[in-house]
Protein backbone atom coordinates (compact mmCIF):
# COMPACT_ATOMS: atom_id res chain seq x y z
CA UNK A 1 0.00 0.00 0.00
CA UNK A 2 1.37 3.65 -0.38
CA UNK A 3 2.39 5.11 2.84
CA UNK A 4 0.25 8.36 1.98
CA UNK A 5 -3.51 8.08 1.01
CA UNK A 6 -4.84 10.02 -1.59
CA UNK A 7 -8.30 11.14 -2.74
CA UNK A 8 -9.52 9.37 -5.25
CA UNK A 9 -12.18 11.56 -6.94
CA UNK A 10 -14.72 9.80 -9.47
CA UNK A 11 -14.30 12.76 -11.97
CA UNK A 12 -10.38 12.12 -12.31
CA UNK A 13 -10.94 8.81 -13.24
CA UNK A 14 -14.09 9.54 -15.93
CA UNK A 15 -12.33 11.89 -17.40
CA UNK A 16 -9.18 10.00 -17.92
CA UNK A 17 -8.27 8.74 -21.42
CA UNK A 18 -8.87 4.93 -19.83
CA UNK A 19 -12.15 5.61 -19.11
CA UNK A 20 -12.81 7.87 -22.20
CA UNK A 21 -10.85 5.93 -24.62
CA UNK A 22 -12.70 2.53 -23.11
CA UNK A 23 -14.66 0.64 -26.02
CA UNK A 24 -17.44 -1.06 -23.96
CA UNK A 25 -20.72 0.47 -22.61
CA UNK A 26 -20.20 -2.31 -19.86
CA UNK A 27 -17.20 -0.07 -18.60
CA UNK A 28 -16.98 1.81 -15.18
CA UNK A 29 -14.13 3.64 -13.00
CA UNK A 30 -13.29 1.08 -10.03
CA UNK A 31 -10.18 3.62 -9.02
CA UNK A 32 -6.63 3.77 -9.20
CA UNK A 33 -4.30 1.11 -8.87
CA UNK A 34 -1.06 1.35 -6.59
CA UNK A 35 1.33 3.35 -9.35
CA UNK A 36 -2.55 5.96 -9.72
CA UNK A 37 -3.04 5.29 -12.93
CA UNK A 38 -6.46 4.99 -13.34
CA UNK A 39 -8.51 1.19 -13.19
CA UNK A 40 -11.37 0.92 -15.69
CA UNK A 41 -13.65 -2.35 -15.51
CA UNK A 42 -16.18 -4.23 -18.00
CA UNK A 43 -19.26 -5.98 -16.24
CA UNK A 44 -19.53 -7.08 -19.42
CA UNK A 45 -16.64 -9.85 -18.97
CA UNK A 46 -17.39 -10.40 -15.53
CA UNK A 47 -21.32 -10.99 -15.15
CA UNK A 48 -21.57 -11.45 -11.25
CA UNK A 49 -19.76 -9.20 -9.10
CA UNK A 50 -20.02 -9.59 -5.39
CA UNK A 51 -18.67 -5.98 -3.59
CA UNK A 52 -17.83 -6.91 -0.15
CA UNK A 53 -15.84 -5.52 3.28
CA UNK A 54 -15.91 -4.01 6.79
CA UNK A 55 -18.08 -1.19 7.74
CA UNK A 56 -16.71 1.79 6.26
CA UNK A 57 -14.14 0.29 3.76
CA UNK A 58 -15.95 1.84 0.78
CA UNK A 59 -18.25 -0.54 -0.42
CA UNK A 60 -20.91 2.10 -1.23
CA UNK A 61 -18.71 4.39 -2.66
CA UNK A 62 -17.88 1.67 -4.99
CA UNK A 63 -21.55 0.51 -6.12
CA UNK A 64 -22.40 4.48 -6.76
CA UNK A 65 -18.94 4.74 -9.03
CA UNK A 66 -20.48 1.86 -10.87
CA UNK A 67 -23.57 2.92 -11.32
CA UNK A 68 -22.81 5.95 -12.69
CA UNK A 69 -20.30 4.92 -14.64
CA UNK A 70 -22.76 2.85 -16.32
CA UNK A 71 -25.62 6.04 -16.49
CA UNK A 72 -22.64 7.87 -17.83
CA UNK A 73 -21.65 5.88 -20.50
CA UNK A 74 -24.69 4.32 -21.59
CA UNK A 75 -28.51 5.48 -22.85
CA UNK A 76 -31.47 3.43 -21.64
CA UNK A 77 -31.87 1.85 -25.06
CA UNK A 78 -28.63 0.04 -24.33
CA UNK A 79 -28.18 -0.70 -20.27
CA UNK A 80 -31.81 -1.21 -18.30
CA UNK A 81 -31.21 -1.75 -14.84
CA UNK A 82 -32.89 -3.70 -11.67
CA UNK A 83 -32.11 -2.12 -8.06
CA UNK A 84 -32.78 -4.02 -5.41
CA UNK A 85 -32.32 -2.05 -1.44
CA UNK A 86 -34.50 -3.92 0.93
CA UNK A 87 -33.06 -1.13 3.49
CA UNK A 88 -33.81 1.66 1.62
CA UNK A 89 -30.79 3.41 2.23
CA UNK A 90 -28.26 3.11 -0.78
CA UNK A 91 -30.00 3.08 -4.01
CA UNK A 92 -33.53 5.20 -3.45
CA UNK A 93 -31.33 8.30 -4.69
CA UNK A 94 -31.70 6.51 -8.35
CA UNK A 95 -35.17 6.32 -8.06
CA UNK A 96 -37.18 7.56 -11.24
CA UNK A 97 -33.62 7.27 -13.40
CA UNK A 98 -35.20 6.29 -16.98
CA UNK A 99 -32.38 3.58 -17.35
CA UNK A 100 -34.65 1.32 -14.55
CA UNK A 101 -36.65 -1.78 -16.04
CA UNK A 102 -39.25 -1.39 -12.20
CA UNK A 103 -38.55 1.09 -9.62
CA UNK A 104 -36.05 0.38 -6.92
CA UNK A 105 -37.34 -2.57 -5.64
CA UNK A 106 -37.64 -2.14 -1.38
CA UNK A 107 -39.51 -5.36 -0.24
CA UNK A 108 -38.63 -9.04 -0.42
CA UNK A 109 -41.53 -10.14 -2.07
CA UNK A 110 -41.77 -7.03 -4.63
CA UNK A 111 -37.98 -8.40 -5.18
CA UNK A 112 -38.69 -11.58 -5.73
CA UNK A 113 -41.30 -10.88 -8.19
CA UNK A 114 -38.88 -8.56 -10.07
CA UNK A 115 -36.17 -11.55 -10.54
CA UNK A 116 -38.47 -14.05 -11.65
CA UNK A 117 -39.40 -11.69 -14.16
CA UNK A 118 -35.64 -11.01 -15.26
CA UNK A 119 -35.56 -14.67 -15.10
CA UNK A 120 -37.87 -14.36 -17.88
CA UNK A 121 -36.33 -12.20 -20.11
CA UNK A 122 -33.49 -14.05 -19.93
CA UNK A 123 -34.99 -17.53 -21.50
CA UNK A 124 -36.87 -15.16 -23.77
CA UNK A 125 -33.88 -13.85 -24.86
CA UNK A 126 -32.13 -17.22 -24.93
CA UNK A 127 -35.27 -17.98 -27.49
CA UNK A 128 -34.59 -15.18 -29.77
CA UNK A 129 -30.65 -15.63 -29.86
CA UNK A 130 -30.99 -19.13 -31.10
CA UNK A 131 -33.70 -18.04 -33.48
CA UNK A 132 -31.31 -16.05 -34.89
CA UNK A 133 -28.41 -18.23 -34.95
CA UNK A 134 -26.76 -16.28 -32.30
CA UNK A 135 -24.92 -17.16 -29.24
CA UNK A 136 -24.93 -13.71 -27.10
CA UNK A 137 -26.20 -10.46 -27.01
CA UNK A 138 -23.14 -8.44 -28.80
CA UNK A 139 -23.85 -11.26 -31.82
CA UNK A 140 -27.68 -10.72 -32.10
CA UNK A 141 -27.48 -6.72 -31.83
CA UNK A 142 -24.90 -6.56 -34.50
CA UNK A 143 -27.28 -8.71 -36.60
CA UNK A 144 -30.00 -6.33 -35.90
CA UNK A 145 -28.27 -3.69 -37.16
CA UNK A 146 -27.16 -4.93 -40.26
CA UNK A 147 -29.53 -3.74 -43.74
CA UNK A 148 -32.46 -6.30 -44.31
CA UNK A 149 -33.72 -7.00 -47.43
CA UNK A 150 -37.33 -6.98 -46.41
CA UNK A 151 -38.57 -4.73 -43.34
CA UNK A 152 -40.39 -7.99 -42.07
CA UNK A 153 -36.63 -9.36 -41.24
CA UNK A 154 -36.03 -6.15 -39.06
CA UNK A 155 -35.89 -6.42 -35.51
CA UNK A 156 -34.71 -4.00 -33.00
CA UNK A 157 -31.22 -4.47 -30.51
CA UNK A 158 -31.73 -5.54 -26.82
CA UNK A 159 -30.54 -3.43 -23.96
CA UNK A 160 -27.93 -5.11 -21.40
CA UNK A 161 -29.29 -5.13 -18.20
CA UNK A 162 -27.74 -4.84 -15.07
CA UNK A 163 -29.22 -5.80 -11.64
CA UNK A 164 -27.92 -4.59 -8.67
CA UNK A 165 -28.97 -5.76 -4.80
CA UNK A 166 -27.83 -3.83 -2.18
CA UNK A 167 -27.70 -6.45 1.18
CA UNK A 168 -28.01 -9.32 -0.83
CA UNK A 169 -27.20 -11.72 2.21
CA UNK A 170 -30.42 -9.92 4.40
CA UNK A 171 -32.45 -11.17 1.10
CA UNK A 172 -30.97 -14.47 1.28
CA UNK A 173 -32.14 -14.26 5.34
CA UNK A 174 -35.22 -13.00 4.51
CA UNK A 175 -36.75 -15.27 1.55
CA UNK A 176 -34.01 -18.14 0.80
CA UNK A 177 -36.18 -20.43 -1.23
CA UNK A 178 -36.92 -17.63 -3.42
CA UNK A 179 -33.77 -15.81 -3.83
CA UNK A 180 -31.43 -18.97 -4.30
CA UNK A 181 -33.38 -20.58 -6.87
CA UNK A 182 -32.88 -16.79 -8.97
Amino acid sequence: PNETRATVSLRALIESDNFQEHTSILAFALGRDIAGQPVVCDIGTMPHLLIAGATGSGKSVCLHSLIVSLLMRATPDDVRMIMVDPKRVELAVYDGIPHLMAPVVHSVKHAADVLRKAIREMEKRYDQFALKGVVNLAEYNALAQMPKEHSVDEFDTLPHVVIIIDELADLMMQGRAEFEFS
